[in-house]
């Protein structure tokens, strides 16, 4: 059995830049892959609950934003079910709930 430790909040601004950009790693150093494969799922697979903090960031493209939560599912990293068990996504600025609903759509679009 293994041991999930609690929740874990993920602030991308903070871990990981205030500049995101591109989908893959030859984008540059910001990309959706690199925060997928370096960051979030390494949080998912350790932690129960992981809150991904949105506020701080300059802007997000989709091609980041899909790549890095849609690709979980398109590559087989985790299930839909337990991704929507374990990924909450917050912010306080207001201004940026339309990227909430821009990455459960790239996470349903996925399957």
């Amino acid at each position: 059995m293994v041991y999930k430790m609690s929740g874990y909040n993920l602030k991308i601004a903070e871990v990981f830049t205030k500049f995101p950009a591109g989908r893959f790693r030859t984008d540059g150093n910001y990309s959706g892959e690199r925060f997928r494969d370096d960051f979030l799922f390494p949080a998912l697979k350790k932690y129960s609950k992981v809150i991904v903090q949105l506020d701080g960031v300059r802007g997000y493209g989709s091609s980041f934003l899909e790549e890095a939560f849609g690709g979980l599912l398109r590559n087989g990293l985790i299930s839909k079910k337990d991704l929507q068990a374990k990924l909450e996504i917050k912010y306080d600025d207001q201004s940026l709930s339309s990227y909430e609903t821009e990455i459960w759509g790239y996470i349903n679009d996925a399957q």
